[in-house]
């Protein structure tokens, strides 16, 4: 605890006027902490330490908060992950209509020995462009 650590090695410190204690006492906080301790601008230790206390337990009752509401959320996610992977059967796909059609090695052959273009059954050229929007 730095507290009691703090009041040990502060009792063998002689001749420091309180504000300088105050000072170092709170400037070795966490920083967050700190600076909660500052806006209160304890006059002693006994008000430093206080406010410490009470602005930890503060933060401490926050972070709980937060955490607890990070679970609750997360749970939830969890939860509608589960219910929409339950709405559709295992091994399910989505299906696409499409006109795609897959030449096979014997099509592909036999169009090129006519010259005639892989995607519609016109003359090939260089530069052809395909008319229609039929798709093999």
């Amino acid at each position: 605890d730095y507290q009691k650590e703090f009041e040990r090695i502060a009792s063998r410190v002689r001749d420091w006027p309180e504000a300088a204690l105050v000072g170092t006492f709170v400037g070795g906080l966490k920083a967050e902490l700190a600076a909660e301790v500052r806006l209160d601008r304890p006059g002693s230790m006994r008000a430093a330490i206080e406010s410490a206390r009470l602005h930890e337990d503060h933060l401490v009752a926050i972070r709980k908060a937060r955490a607890s509401e990070l679970r609750t959320e997360t749970k939830r996610t969890t939860e509608e992950q589960a219910a929409r992977a339950e709405s559709k059967p295992l091994g399910e796909t989505v299906r696409t209509t499409s006109n795609i059609r897959r030449l096979t090695d014997k099509e592909m052959q036999r169009r090129r020995e006519k010259g005639l273009c892989y995607s519609c059954n016109e003359k090939f050229t260089p530069g052809h462009r395909c008319k229609g929007k039929e798709v093999f």
